[in-house]
């Protein structure tokens, strides 16, 4: 038999082992958890994930198991404000009951509405949620950018068979689940607004994946995430130092500190004192706290606009509007023939108008106490309760709960802090107990918002009667009239909150969303890997990320994003093979001496083993230019850097200059080529001149950027230290820069510029080197 795993050893100083409680002996946190001292006992990490709710804990699971995939094992810290709860979804373990989340609850920020308390404990929301996991449709990922709409096409499948969404929900079959099948089926092109129906998409695997394997149950991220903890505490042998996965339970974010555009300090409270960890620029920094922390945190660390009106961050915020309509129908009217033995049925129906779209959950159960949702995600040990529980049958009537969920609208062009739209920002008068702003969170329905819900909540009846034979004897409600809570023959009243009606409140879904959106710079906050626009090594993988929130639960779509967002930290980490291909029709520009090339302005470069360009700056920067001039063509090369404020370029179609020209001869030059910049700061001199507070993260300024004439759509370059690729084809006026295989940035007109010229290399600040620089004339 194989050993025992290690317990995660003590620090020396501060010595945490296995604690005894009054009931329990704490005995799993210990074996799964680190305190800040043992963490710290290696401070460098490659990537700090602050969170570890359901998209934190997936994310750095996934960055630690895909990068030892990769050849790249990287170093991973999880902080998480809350203490350590229970191991995986409460309703995989015996009936403990959901007044264990009390314990747990906070809801830190203020709101004009009232909100639901928020999970604060390790796993966060996914020991706890609801399971529906649907896809976003078609319509809704029009709105998203292409590069993102592509990846969830590609990778939706893997996360449904992952969370268990795939294979259907094989733990609900049964007679009555095919009758309300073949009656929604015949309903639906009766009710107006309905457009298809779906197996329930919940995220349950009730059957083993393999042979000699238990099934994964419902969903959590949490379990992946401490089998990846014990897997690296075996591989590790107990030494904290040599670990490549570490969590950290009640340690706070309160802040990041950043400098020229990267985070390199993170403040914390643990277990109520403050502490902080120094962040490299390499390190990539995840924030995962939530759509309304997330934000929070962000804008407390992140420079913003001094015109608050200018500001992106806190803009198009979203969240559900719900409904949750109970009744119950005449067994004779929807399944004359159902047997005499208690049964479920769930149902997913997609519902939409031209303003938006919707969907209804049906739960269904023939019991008597009419609550449709009582045997869902139960787990029941003992067959004498289990026969119970099915003699519970009720012979004449068939209760069905119906949850709406429908979209709200977000705008993005639209300032924070105005009264028709939904918004956050920090509040002005609210602090919490570090003496930090609270986070404020205003939510306002829209007149298209109401239409959408006030549809939703019609079809919703319109499919309960048409269920019922069209006939209203044969269907009841339940809700609350004049106080009393019962069974009714008349629909609740029409858009009225609950208590008296059936919808509820803005704040009660969980699903906040899009705060931080992806998307094109200047037009969003992060791009399309979640990486935050003006801030380097800054990432996000929460639902914050979304541009629109659709009607569908967002944690599917998310777990999906944040592998992109675990992917993209691996990639940019990876070191690519010194491999110098033969590629027919390239010609070498640079083999080890300066013959074919010319100098101009100050510093330059000296040559390194024989085929690397090194740059070096004196007072005036300068440029290494070719002697042969280039027309069209198809430019490759490599470059690395190794401080992060290090500056340089690739120019195109660069001028002849004298050896010893004037600054304004240099000026005119750079307007009459195109530059594709090298900068991972995105530093914009005039903006700091300015006094701007955004001089970093320019995305005209960038690496990849086509200087000053077309953004870096994205941050695709490696880490400081290792190679990248820029791949730039220049057709006349049109110019596309490829960096590590990824397009970044495209220029076509309407500033014409040289149409032939030399390659030139920049030298400019900072250590740049370059090697492998080849061309193919068109």
């Amino acid at each position: 038999m194989p050993a025992n795993l290690p317990e995660l050893q003590p620090h020396e100083k501060n010595k945490v082992d296995v604690q005894s409680t009054t009931f329990a002996i704490d005995a799993v946190a210990r074996f799964v958890c680190n305190t800040f001292e043992e963490a710290l006992s290696n401070p460098q990490f490659d990537a700090i994930v602050i969170g570890s709710g359901m998209y934190g804990a997936y994310c750095a699971e996934k960055i630690y198991r895909l990068s030892a995939i990769a050849g790249k094992p990287l170093r991973v810290l999880v902080l998480e404000a809350g203490p350590f709860l229970i191991s995986e979804h409460i309703q995989n373990l015996s009936r403990i009951g959901f007044g264990i989340q009390d314990i747990v609850a906070d809801q830190p920020w203020k709101s004009n509405v009232g909100f639901s308390s928020h999970s604060y404990c390790v796993g966060g929301k996914s020991v706890f949620w609801g399971g529906w996991s649907p896809r976003l449709t078609r319509e809704d990922l029009d709105l998203w950018p292409a590069e993102i709409r592509q990846y969830l096409h590609e990778n939706y499948n893997l996360l449904e068979e992952e969370t268990g969404v795939d294979p259907g929900t094989e733990f609900i079959q049964g007679e009555l689940h095919e009758a309300i099948k073949d009656a929604v089926d015949a309903a639906l092109p009766m009710v107006k607004n309905l457009d298809e129906w779906q197996e329930p998409p919940i995220a349950v695997q009730g059957q083993s994946p393999a042979s000699g394997l238990f099934s994964f149950d419902k969903f959590s991220s949490l379990p992946l995430l401490i089998d990846a903890l014990r897997e690296d505490a075996d591989n590790s042998k107990g030494n904290d130092g040599a670990r490549r996965l570490l969590l950290v339970p009640k340690a706070r974010a309160l802040k990041l500190e950043t400098n020229k555009g990267f985070v390199n300090k993170i403040e914390l409270s643990v277990n109520g004192k403050k502490e902080s960890i120094d962040v490299n620029p390499n390190c990539s920094v995840v924030l995962a706290l939530g759509s309304v922390e997330s934000t929070r945190l962000a804008l407390a660390s992140f420079p913003t606009t001094v015109n608050s009106a200018e500001e992106l961050l806190g803009r198009n915020c979203m969240v559900h509007s719900r409904s949750n309509t109970t009744m119950r129908i005449k067994r004779s009217a929807l399944a004359p023939a159902l047997s005499n033995k208690l049964q479920t049925a769930a149902l997913h129906v997609r519902g939409s108008i031209d303003e938006g779209r919707f969907h209804l959950q049906l739960t269904v159960a023939a019991n008597r106490d009419g609550n449709s949702d009582a045997l869902y995600f139960r787990m029941i040990p003992d067959l004498d309760l289990l026969d119970a529980i099915l003699a519970q049958e009720d012979a004449e009537w068939i209760a069905i709960t119906i949850r709406g969920i429908g979209e709200m609208q977000g705008f993005k062009d639209k300032a924070i802090r105005s009264s028709d739209t939904s918004w956050m920002d920090l509040s002005p008068f609210d602090k919490d107990q570090f003496g930090n702003p609270r986070a404020f969170i205003y939510l306002k329905e829209t007149d298209v918002d109401l239409k959408l819900w006030d549809a939703m909540d019609k079809a919703t009846l319109d499919l309960g009667l048409k269920l019922a034979d069209g006939n209203p004897d044969n269907i009841e409600y339940f809700y609350k009239k004049n106080g009393v809570e019962a069974w009714y023959s008349d629909p609740p009243p029409a858009a009225t909150f609950k208590p008296e009606g059936v919808r509820d409140g803005l704040g009660s879904t969980f699903h906040e969303s899009g705060t931080l959106w992806m998307g094109e710079p200047a037009k969003s906050v992060t791009d399309v890997n979640g990486q935050f626009h003006h801030v380097g090594n800054a990432f996000c993988t929460d639902q914050a990320l979304f541009p629109t929130v659709g009607s569908a639960n967002p944690v599917l779509t998310g777990l999906v994003l944040s592998r992109k967002v675990a992917s993209q930290i691996v990639e940019r980490n990876l070191v690519e093979g010194q491999v110098f291909p033969t590629e027919p029709g390239f010609t070498p520009l640079f083999t080890g001496d300066f013959s074919n090339w010319k100098t101009t302005g100050g510093g330059g470069f000296q040559v390194l083993f024989g085929t690397i360009l090194e740059s070096f700056t004196f007072a005036r920067i300068g440029v290494l230019y070719t002697v042969q001039e280039y027309s069209d063509f198809i430019l490759k090369l490599d470059w690395q850097m190794f401080e992060n404020d290090a500056n340089s370029g690739v120019f195109l179609r660069f001028p002849s200059l004298e050896d010893n020209p004037s600054d304004a001869e240099i000026n005119a030059a750079y307007k009459q080529c195109y530059e594709v910049q090298i900068d991972e700061t995105g530093f914009n001199f005039t903006e700091f001149q300015k006094g701007n507070p955004l001089p970093y993260g320019s995305a005209f300024h960038k690496t990849g950027a086509i200087y000053e004439l077309a953004p870096a759509r994205k941050w695709a370059s490696k880490r400081l230290g290792l190679w990248n690729t820029y791949e730039i084809e220049a057709k006349g006026n049109s110019i596309s820069v490829k960096l590590n295989g990824e397009l970044v940035s495209e220029y076509s007109g309407p500033e014409a510029r040289s149409l032939k010229g030399h390659i030139g290399l920049q030298y400019h600040t900072g250590r740049v080197q370059f090697r492998n620089i080849r061309i193919k004339e068109l």
